[in-house]
């Protein structure tokens, strides 16, 4: 079992998050939507982190819509402003995960302790 206190992962987590934007940003300045789609391109985020504000505003000031697939809960509040502001062309859609959840994941184990490998369990302390 691999053991990690908190703080690491909250470190390798804003490194994921730091990256990710870059390379979304990159990907957004580059390559221009498309004119050949009549609902504009998407950038599509699974995560509703705050850090990914920036993101989202450079995205629809570059013409792209954005999708945000998240938890409603887990959506800061500025997400939601900025979904509820998107005027114009651009979009910006919340879709709830919790409304897709039996679509993409499933529990069939009540010992699910027993059924991960040991190399992959994570404890957070």
């Amino acid at each position: 079992m691999t053991s990690a206190t908190r703080q690491t992962q909250n470190a390798r987590e804003k490194e994921t998050d730091t990256q990710l934007t870059a390379d979304a940003v990159e990907d957004i300045v580059l390559k221009k939507p498309t004119s050949d789609n009549p609902n504009g391109d998407t950038v599509v985020l699974f995560s509703g982190d705050h850090d990914m504000c920036p993101l989202i505003t450079k995205a629809r000031n570059h013409g792209w819509n954005v999708e945000i697939w998240a938890y409603t809960d887990s959506v800061p509040e500025a997400i939601k402003t900025e979904a509820k502001q998107a005027s114009g062309q651009t979009k910006v859609m919340i879709m709830p995960l919790e409304e897709h959840f039996n679509e993409f994941a499933f529990y069939d184990n009540k010992d699910f302790t027993k059924d991960i490998p040991e190399d992959r369990a994570l404890l957070l302390t």
